[in-house]
């Protein structure tokens, strides 16, 4: 079976690092007694989530111009179809839940302190309203992109387990069959 290049690897292993530490991180963090560890955790979340952002539209400008190998043709359509609908949404929420935690952040007053190194400030009103907005958005988004993110582990390993060796083309290549 044919196997992802190695850069599309790279993407698809540091993008889900880094987003599955940033759910884990968002779900936990407003429950935390506000401190100097708490403003920490959130600016971390702020400059890791841009950083993803940044680490998506790359991935999506791979993945246009580099095709990803074919599916089994064994693989019944509707399996099939299904991949392709959550890898698809797997890619517009891994844009659009950053995006709505930048203007979020900005439309709450605190714009993002990337790494300590540069403040992102774009041109968005600071109103309750629209604060309310995105921050609705942001939440909703987080649970729906850990559903996504469950349900493709666990077609992952279902493909692993069916033996039709899927689960390995995102693996190194001494691990492909």
């Amino acid at each position: 079976m044919q196997s992802y290049d190695s850069t599309s690897k790279k993407l698809h292993w540091l993008i889900a690092t880094i987003i599955i530490s940033l759910l884990i991180a968002g779900f936990i963090m407003g429950d935390l007694p506000k401190s100097p560890s708490r403003s920490l955790i959130y600016n971390l979340h702020k400059s890791f989530g841009t950083t993803a952002l940044l680490l998506m539209i790359i991935r999506i400008i791979w993945r246009l111009t580099h095709a990803p190998p074919q599916l089994p043709t064994t693989m019944p359509k509707w399996q099939i179809t299904g991949a392709h609908v959550t890898h698809g949404l797997l890619y517009l929420i891994g844009i659009i839940m950053p995006a709505s935690g930048l203007l979020m952040s900005i439309s709450h007053g605190h714009p993002p302190n990337i790494f300590g190194l540069f403040v992102i400030n774009l041109p968005i009103p600071q109103t309750q309203q629209l604060a309310d907005i995105f921050s609705t958005s942001h939440y909703l988004l987080g649970w729906l992109l850990s559903i996504l993110i469950i349900l493709h582990i666990s077609a992952a390993f279902s493909h692993g387990l069916n033996k039709n060796s899927i689960i390995w083309r995102m693996w190194s290549k001494k691990n492909a069959k």
